[in-house]
This record gives structure tokens, sequence and C-alpha cells, in this order.
């Protein structure tokens, strides 16, 4: 609704005829026949970034990375993208019920039978409430062994 608006001011202030041919497209010609200028326009959809203000976005993750990103718009107001690579041993786990890598937290949690369990990095442990038992130890490497 803007631009169509926006044309018509720019086409009565310098001379050029306007001709909209459709919501997706906006063609400014002069009336010479020499410029013509095709706009495509996006109604529904919008691009949104993240603003130096809200500081980085994780956009890629892996079991021992993640790639940071920012967006920010200069003067002109061109996108200008900046991105960084954390490295780390066992940064983030795989989560099948997510099917995605998630930041691995360590600690550990208490079930109701006193299990210690700690499941949620690249090594998943479980700890008996009687660690003195046979077996009080559980480990799932991340190749499930």
């Amino acid at each position: 609704m803007f631009l169509p608006l926006l044309a018509e001011w720019a086409g009565v202030r310098a001379g050029v005829s306007v001709r909209i041919t459709s919501m997706k497209r906006t063609k400014l010609c002069l009336r010479s026949g020499v410029l013509m200028l095709a706009v495509p326009l996006c109604a529904s959809a919008q691009l949104s970034f993240p603003t130096a203000a809200s500081g980085p976005v994780s956009v890629e993750a892996g079991p021992h990375h993640r790639v940071w990103q920012t967006v920010t718009t200069d003067e002109r107001g061109r996108a200008i993208t900046n991105s960084y690579t954390e490295l780390a041993t066992g940064l983030n786990f795989f989560n099948p019920a997510t099917d995605r890598y998630e930041v691995s937290q360590e600690e550990f949690r208490t079930t109701k039978d006193g299990h210690a369990v700690a499941n949620k990095g690249q090594h998943q442990v479980t700890l008996a409430a009687d660690i003195n038992s046979g077996g009080s130890v559980e480990l799932i490497t991340p190749d499930d062994l």
C-alpha cells in the first residue's frame, strides 16, 4: 500500500508515469520510455534481522561447535552480517526427541527412587542410590557403547 503511494508521489514530482501491473510488481517508466525500473514486492513476507541490541544469535550447532551471528544495517540500509564460531569439546549433545543439537548441561537430577541422572551431555550417566551396590554406574557414550 505504501509503495504505490510513494510511486505516485515520485511520479508527480519527477514527471514520471506510474503503472502498477499487480501487487507483486510495480513498474516506473519515464515518459520518453528510456528508463524502466521493476521492483518486486512481497506483501505477505517480511525479513527480520537480529538487532545489535539483542546480541548474537546461534545459527548452527554441532557436537563441538556453535556458530553465532549478528546482522546490523549501515546508514544506507545495507545488511552487515558478522559471525564467529565457538569451539569446545562436548559443547552440545544430540537430542533425539527434538532431532537437533542442544547445549550440554553439567548437572545431575535425582529421580524418585534416588538415582542421580546426568543426561544433558554427550556422555550420559546414571548412578544408583547405593553407590556400593554392583552395577551402580551406567555410562552411555556418544557411540552408544
